[in-house]
């Protein structure tokens, strides 16, 4: 049981130090917006705003996710969209022309900015 419990304690401070510290505080207070996938295919949910940070999860196409903020200069995918959205309950990043139009990155009804863009 004492084995269990170090393992416990000591598993958060491993995933930490793998993919480097993040600022969460921040997160737990925005409202979240459910917005789905769009298209046919899957979606990868990146660690971060760029395609080349580590794959957190696959967000299956057609189904509905909640998203807390955006961050509108992340890495550019196509078509010179650059605009990434967060999923906040897995903790990861969708390009934004990946969700419907319940995550818009612009106007009036844009999801608001995120504090941590590019971490």
């Amino acid at each position: 049981m004492k084995v269990f419990s170090a393992l416990v304690a000591v598993l958060p401070l491993v995933s930490a130090a793998a993919f480097g510290p993040r600022e969460f505080t921040t997160i737990e207070k925005r409202q979240t917006r459910g917005c789905q996938i769009v298209g046919k295919d899957d979606v990868n949910c990146h660690y971060c705003d760029r395609e080349d940070c580590a794959v957190v999860t696959v967000l299956n196409a057609t189904k509905w996710y909640n998203f807390d903020c955006a961050c509108p200069n992340g890495q550019t995918v196509k078509d010179g969209v650059s605009a990434w959205d967060h999923e906040v309950d897995l903790w990861c990043w969708v390009f934004a022309e990946a969700t419907d139009d319940n995550c818009p990155t612009t106007g009036a009804k844009a999801l608001p900015e995120c504090d941590f863009c590019g971490k």
